[in-house]
């Protein structure tokens, strides 16, 4: 069984196969913090799910944006006309 600093490398290495790459950041970050060992659970959980699932609502979001080929940029969303009411 691994444990310490190859568990950690090979969780990462997992995570990147699964294409989960700011999450495997993430957990090398937490890691390799002095107070590591200190972090409760669901805290740990909830730091290395947070940055993946933000980067997975932003990606989707621009990619809804791109696809609605709305006249205007995406900071001002306000100016934005749909496409069937475009010239």
């Amino acid at each position: 069984m691994l444990t310490g600093t190859a568990l950690i490398n090979e969780l990462v290495d997992e995570l990147n196969e699964l294409k989960l790459s700011t999450m495997a950041a993430t957990l090398d970050d937490l890691y390799h913090r002095p107070r590591f060992l200190e972090i409760d659970r669901l805290t740990l959980i909830a730091e290395l799910i947070g940055p993946q699932f933000q980067e997975k609502i932003s990606t989707t979001l621009k990619n809804r944006l791109t696809v609605a080929h709305l006249k205007g940029s995406p900071e001002e969303l306000s100016d934005c006309v749909d496409s069937d009411k475009r010239e």
